[in-house]
């Protein structure tokens, strides 16, 4: 099976970094927007910011390359449908296994 999503790491279909970044944006405003007044001057500034870092930061992915797997190759027919035409060639097909740190949603 051929993955189509052009993003390395995300299981998000389409979503880029920037849709990321608007959409926690978002997700923050709305909680700011929600916080009871008094709660918020009762809670200190340092208290606030550990919470949103802690709540909104992201583990930018890092390869953990020692740990890369290949399987083994296997012959495939793959499809395509090229100027009104359906075409088949055959190929190779290898799975590289990229294991990782950080958040999935890169």
């Amino acid at each position: 099976m051929i993955n189509d999503n052009p993003f390395l790491f995300s299981n998000e279909t389409n979503e880029t970094i920037f849709d990321l970044i608007s959409r926690r944006e978002k997700e923050l405003e709305n909680e700011l927007m929600e916080l009871d007044g008094e709660r918020l001057l009762k809670t200190s500034l340092e208290d606030w910011c550990n919470y949103f870092e802690n709540k909104y930061k992201s583990d930018i992915p890092k390869i953990l390359q020692e740990n890369i797997e290949r399987s083994d190759s296997e012959e495939v027919t793959l499809k395509d449908y090229d100027f009104g035409i359906n075409t088949s060639v055959k190929g190779t097909k290898i799975t590289y296994y990229v294991p990782f740190q950080g958040d999935s949603y890169f």
